[in-house]
């Protein structure tokens, strides 16, 4: 892991022989590994350890026994078991417990880390709230915020914070971390963009299995058969496991619309406008049912459905 942010993490092991700042923004698009970067040295702090190097700092990455701790709060969407998904944003009603997590007191200066993943999903509301307690911050407690897009990141909270830029992996990192065989490599930072985060996602739930067959789907709309949304539909819910997660099933949509993106490259090369003209509108097409999706609660199956059929009419 180190391997994909040494220069992120020294800075983060300078703070160990400084005073360590009240609220740190963790800002990068690899959510999952700055994720447990943060959630890592979180449970240095809390257990009032020290870090001697890159290599013990990794060492530590993959050690989860630390983890879970009383002292470290994680802030995030809420699950909602009625409706069977998590709620869109982070409401000011939300962060109420985090009074009561800094509120408790403790022996032995005992300090606390809150982990919020993402400020990218929290309301106006619950972001000024939030202000009202950095901007007050008690002894031994501390914020690590972590912020996805940072053109979005209020000027407010960027004030009162200490900021980490995590930068984007280059191809030989890329290639390093993943370990595939050349083609695959290729294929799959083309693909992202080098995104670590889209590529574990598509990995892990095998998306790769469909590429050839969307292609195909793709070059020819003859070849979308009536049938050919419920298959998609069923490697879907073979493959990925967290269905209750929409921002996980919603990775499907991302997946089609990089695949649009990469075919209208190839054939932009090879100058075929007329058909790069189409997959312009059928990326249009995808996104706006991704969008249905994930912001107006369609069902997924319906979704997929009428995608496909409206494919077929492109």
């Amino acid at each position: 892991m180190s391997t994909v942010y040494e220069n992120e993490i020294e800075q983060l092991i300078k703070f160990q022989n400084n005073k360590f700042p009240n609220s740190l923004v963790f800002s990068g698009n690899e959510v999952e590994i700055i994720r447990k970067i943060a959630t890592t040295f979180a449970s240095v702090i809390v257990n009032n350890s020290k870090i001697d190097s890159k290599y013990n700092f990794e060492q530590l990455l993959n050690d989860d026994s630390r983890k879970n701790s009383p002292y470290i709060l994680h802030l995030e969407k809420i699950y909602l078991e009625d409706k069977k998904r998590f709620k869109k944003k982070v409401y000011r009603d939300d962060i109420n417990l985090v009074h009561t997590f800094f509120n408790t007191k403790d022996e032995n200066n005992q300090k606390r880390v809150c982990i919020i993943n993402a400020i990218d999903d929290f309301s106006i509301d619950a972001i000024n709230s939030l202000l009202k307690i950095i901007e007050e911050p008690r002894k031994n407690s501390h914020f690590f915020i972590i912020n996805k897009n940072k053109s979005k990141l209020l000027n407010t909270i960027k004030s009162r914070s200490h900021i980490i830029n995590f930068r984007k992996v280059d191809r030989n990192t890329y290639y390093y971390y993943f370990n595939l065989n050349n083609e695959q490599n290729k294929l799959l930072f083309e693909l992202t963009n080098g995104s670590i985060y889209l590529s574990n996602k598509i990995i892990n739930y095998k998306l790769t299995n469909i590429f050839d067959h969307f292609i195909k789907l793709l070059s020819d709309n003859k070849s979308i058969k009536a049938n050919t949304a419920n298959h998609y539909i069923k490697f879907v819910n073979d493959n990925i496991i967290n269905k209750n997660d929409d921002n996980d099933l919603s990775i499907f949509f991302e997946y089609l619309i990089l695949i649009v993106n990469y075919h209208i490259k190839h054939l932009s090369r090879q100058k075929q406008d007329i058909y790069v003209r189409r997959l312009i509108n059928i990326d249009k097409l995808i996104d706006y049912y991704k969008k249905q999706y994930l912001y107006f609660n369609t069902e997924f199956e319906s979704t997929v459905s009428s995608l496909f059929y409206k494919m077929r009419n492109v």
